[in-house]
């Protein structure tokens, strides 16, 4: 099926946009629906899967999958408006979040502090809730997938990745179904069924973004490669906030939080922070960064370049997998984050180390000079404290400066 811009779709109730990304198993237009003349994200199953034998299985699942998303209401998720079939394509409809990714902001101003970072991840948290409580996973959190809304302080959790799932569902494949960082360990294996853990792990790994700005470490490297301790970073981090991530990360997923609000539980009480302006980036950048997306028009962006072998080979002898080598994130060398909260060191006192310096330096001297007069070291050359050259000759001297000599006193005096 032609899909191009001007094109009318469900009998004139959109119009569709340019192309703004192209996935593996869906195409996402900008679209704008005609009623109130509002902008709209539109997502189409792409040829690929309309080619497959089994493609109406994909579009069975596409719209189940589309329907549970939909039912799920609250402020910070995304919201399913539509979903339909026209001339044999399948499309979902979504609202339209004008706003930047909290992957964006951190990169272009740097990772936000403990109290902003947990403001926003409790607002995903209590959105998860909401999906979990529907019997669904989002299972793809990232920091890409969570826009800042504008103009408002509020963070809203998009991409469901429901035309992928629909898919890794029949082809029996995870390739590029997730960011290496962010998945935990039973992601990585086809035959362990996903439960809410997953997400929490990919939850924690967000936080852990958020106030390092590094990517963590990708789980099945972390037996060899440890996860950087957040005191790598700085030294303000609350232990609560440390607790809470490396709980929320462990690689047992019976040794994670038994939910997301035990979880969230276990985070430090913050005073929300003011509002922050979000830095000018692209109009739509969780498109480009989401798993297997490329803009369109551009060429396409790998999930994550691979891991230098240099790396991989000074931590392990062992070989890695080829399918996990080409999804690694490289984790830079943590960077230490001086906290903009930290006071100001206090200036070094030199005078009193001067004073002392010198003082040692002037006994030193006087030492020197008293040993050389006593022991004649200054030889005859010298004239320091030479008695025949001290004063000139008593008899040289002006009669008003000669000094008589004192009279014996008369001892015939009462």
């Amino acid at each position: 099926m032609s899909l191009e811009a001007g094109k009318v779709l469900q009998s004139g109730k959109y119009i569709l946009g340019p192309m703004l990304a192209q996935g593996d198993y869906s195409a996402t237009y900008r679209a704008t629906q005609v009623e109130g003349n509002q902008p709209v994200i539109l997502t189409a199953l792409n040829d690929r899967l309309r080619r497959h034998p089994n493609f109406a299985q994909f579009q069975k699942l596409f719209f189940a999958e589309a329907r549970c998303v939909g039912r799920c209401h609250h402020p910070n998720l995304v919201r399913i408006l539509d979903f339909f079939e026209q001339d044999q394509g399948s499309f979902m409809v979504s609202e339209y979040i004008p706003g930047q990714t909290l992957m964006a902001i951190v990169q272009a101003t740097g990772p936000f502090s403990e109290a902003r970072a947990i403001h926003y991840i409790r607002q995903v948290g209590m959105a998860l809730t909401v999906v979990h409580q529907n019997g669904m996973l989002h299972r793809d959190i990232t920091p890409q997938n969570l826009i800042r809304r504008q103009p408002e302080d509020r963070v809203v959790l998009v991409n469901f990745g429901v035309a992928r799932e629909a898919a890794l569902e029949i082809l029996k494949s995870r390739e590029s179904s997730f960011l290496a960082g962010y998945a935990p360990p039973e992601q990585y294996d086809l035959s362990v069924k996903r439960t809410i853990s997953a997400d929490l792990y990919a939850l924690a790994a967000t936080l852990y973004t958020l106030v390092t700005g590094q990517v963590p470490i990708a789980a099945p490297l972390r037996d060899r490669v440890p996860l950087p301790d957040l005191q790598q970073f700085s030294r303000d981090f609350s232990p609560p906030l440390m607790a809470a991530i490396q709980q929320g990360m462990a690689l047992d997923a019976g040794q994670r939080p038994s939910s997301v609000e035990a979880w969230l539980a276990l985070l430090p009480q913050t005073i929300s922070p003011p509002q922050e302006a979000a830095p000018k980036t692209g109009t739509y950048p969780w498109l480009a960064a989401s798993p297997g997306f490329h803009l369109a028009g551009q060429p396409a962006v790998p999930l994550s370049p691979p891991i230098p072998s240099a790396s991989i080979e000074a931590t392990t002898a062992t070989q890695l997998p080829p399918e996990l080598v080409a999804v690694q994130t490289p984790i830079a060398t943590p960077t230490p984050i001086v906290s903009k909260s930290a006071p100001e060191p206090a200036p070094k006192r030199w005078f009193p180390q001067a004073l002392l310096l010198s003082s040692v330096i002037s006994i030193l001297l006087g030492m020197g000079v008293g040993l050389a007069i006593r022991f004649g070291w200054l030889g005859s050359r010298s004239n320091l404290l030479n008695a025949e050259q001290t004063f000139p000759p008593l008899k040289d001297m002006p009669l008003g400066a000669q000094v008589k000599p004192a009279s014996p006193p008369d001892k015939s005096s009462p």
